[in-house]
């Protein structure tokens, strides 16, 4: 989104301090529905614009902050990158608790509730290799 003239975003402050000041909203009753439906065109119009200024000096000042913070909005994306990855388990795969080795999952159906409170505490299962000596998937499958 490119930036917005100062004098767009002054000249919009400008019709809006004018129509609040002069009392115009409230004088509707007097137009037929053709100046109605183009009032409303206008203002459908002018929301917009505030709106893209709005956004563009939201953006402006978030670039200030990240350069201050000595980042840029590429940072940022790849933060929001890794966020929405998630953690995600293959099918077929074997995994455990980190602590308790009791506790193993084979990625199939719902997820244990043992692992979805570690990971709500911020920690993850352990993919175990076939070399792990994997206990019998009938012990403790919580």
């Amino acid at each position: 989104m490119g930036q917005v003239k100062e004098e767009d975003w002054a000249q919009w402050r400008g019709l809006v301090s004018e129509q609040v000041e002069s009392g115009k909203p409230d004088m509707i009753e007097g137009f037929n529905d053709d100046e109605i439906r183009s009032n409303q065109s206008v203002g459908r119009c002018r929301l917009k614009t505030a709106r893209r200024c709005a956004e563009a000096e939201a953006i402006e000042q978030a670039r200030e902050r990240l350069a201050q913070a000595g980042l840029t909005s590429a940072d940022v994306a790849r933060v929001r990158m890794k966020a929405a990855e998630g953690l995600s388990y293959k099918g077929g795969h074997t995994y455990q608790h980190p602590a308790d080795k009791a506790l193993v999952w084979n990625a199939k159906g719902q997820k244990p509730k043992w692992l979805r409170e570690l990971e709500v505490s911020g920690g993850t299962a352990v993919e175990m290799t076939a070399n792990d000596n994997a206990p019998p998937m009938t012990k403790k499958m919580v």
